[in-house]
């Protein structure tokens, strides 16, 4: 009988979190609305702000949280400004030239274009990259690797994928420990 009632109250707790779950989803998509609305008012503020003569690194500023809004919401946008950021961004600055193309090869990795992920990829040195943003390109290896490993029909590349996965995990766990 105890047991029974446990089970009862477990049963009728579990219902109540569920609903309490599908209440705030149904309210997060009830507002869906007003969270594009905000986001489109960001992006024509951060638009307006570029109009007329700014400084390069103005530019760049604006850029960058064009590219962080354009990122989840359209992805020709957020590829066109994260060109213009590496036309703009001196050779000098090599940090945030791969900061640039980290996010450029994650955005093309999660859209499905592996192999031009990858051509991004192989134009950063790793030996320029700070510690974040290496570790960054290591998840960003292990993603690709894992995709193509997934989706692919011949088992000789699938097993050529998983193994490059795996070096990549052992990379980031090393480099995660130091």
């Amino acid at each position: 009988f105890i047991g029974l009632s446990v089970f009862i109250l477990q049963s009728v707790a579990a219902i109540e979190e569920n609903d309490s779950l599908l209440n705030i989803l149904d309210k997060t998509i009830k507002e869906h609305q007003l969270y594009e609305e905000s986001k489109v008012q960001r992006i024509n503020e951060y638009k307006m702000l570029l109009h007329g003569d700014i400084s390069a690194y103005n530019q760049i500023h604006y850029n960058t949280l064009l590219i962080k809004e354009y990122e989840s919401y359209s992805y020709d946008s957020a590829i066109h400004y994260i060109n213009k950021n590496l036309q703009l961004i001196s050779q000098d600055r090599i940090e945030e030239q791969n900061s640039l193309l980290l996010t450029f090869s994650t955005l093309l990795a999660s859209t499905g274009r592996y192999h031009e992920a990858f051509d991004v990829l192989n134009e950063i040195k790793r030996a320029d990259l700070t510690p974040k943003q290496l570790e960054s390109f290591y998840s960003t290896e292990i993603k690709l690797n894992s995709e193509l490993q997934f989706y692919n029909l011949n088992n000789e590349y699938a097993r050529k994928y998983q193994i490059r996965k795996e070096l990549y995990r052992v990379r980031l766990i090393c480099h995660s420990t130091i």
